[in-house]
């Protein structure tokens, strides 16, 4: 099961979490998670997904973060600061 939730913090920022139901991480993995050519894929995966993810969020001056235990799911939690909209009325 994978649930997505947005929601407002403040006026400027906007809070995207992405969780899932499934095995979740070890610490260890979760301190490689960000690094380049780290996978838990084998041969599947490249290992540049997130590392791409978390440098495209920071350099929107946004922030990505991770809450995972094993056997518990895992939980990226993303904020992403924007600038409101004037109103041209």
């Amino acid at each position: 099961e994978v649930r997505i939730l947005t929601a407002l913090e403040g006026e400027t920022t906007i809070r995207f979490e992405v969780s899932d139901n499934g095995s979740g991480m070890s610490d260890s993995v979760k301190a490689k998670l960000f690094s380049s050519f780290f996978s838990t894929k084998g041969a599947k995966g490249t290992g540049l997904g997130l590392l791409v993810t978390r440098k495209l969020i920071e350099e929107h001056h946004g922030s990505i973060d991770v809450v995972s235990n094993l056997n518990q799911g895992t939980t990226f939690i993303m904020k992403l600061s924007f600038k409101p909209k004037e109103d041209h009325a």
